[in-house]
């Protein structure tokens, strides 16, 4: 009965040891995202148009702000607007954004830097690209 018990004792303990010592590697992931920042738009170009932010009638201070817990939200006139979730595969160069009302947008990253980033996308039945630099 000692043997048994020195056995179950044991295992309680390499069980426990086992729980504890592993980390969340969700978590880091999150928090060494490449795209966590402040990204301002410098142009968008949309049907092949070219259009700058606060020129001919386009909102300025456009931008996507990234948060290390999957998070992010759009820069109207440098205040917070739509909000949601992302997801960044580096692989595949694919920037998913999914809005708090369920509208999901897949952008193609076309460039890709510490200080630049270009994605492309469809909107409705319009070819975008959007350039941004890191602030």
């Amino acid at each position: 009965m000692k043997t048994f018990r020195f056995f179950a004792t044991l295992l309680i303990i390499t069980l426990c040891a086992g729980f504890t010592s592993c980390s969340d590697d969700d978590d880091e992931n999150e928090s060494n995202s490449p795209l966590v920042g402040t990204w301002i738009m410098t142009k968008s170009i949309k049907d092949g148009h070219t259009c700058i932010p606060g020129q001919n009638g386009f909102d300025s201070g456009l931008g996507l702000v990234f948060s290390a817990n999957g998070t992010f939200y759009n820069l109207v006139e440098n205040e917070k607007a739509e909000d949601g979730k992302y997801s960044y595969d580096e692989k595949g160069n694919t920037l998913t954004l999914i809005y708090t009302d369920d509208e999901t947008l897949f952008c193609s990253v076309k460039s890709f830097s510490e200080s630049a980033l270009i994605i492309s996308y469809t909107e409705g039945s319009s070819a975008r690209e959007d350039y941004f630099v890191k602030q």
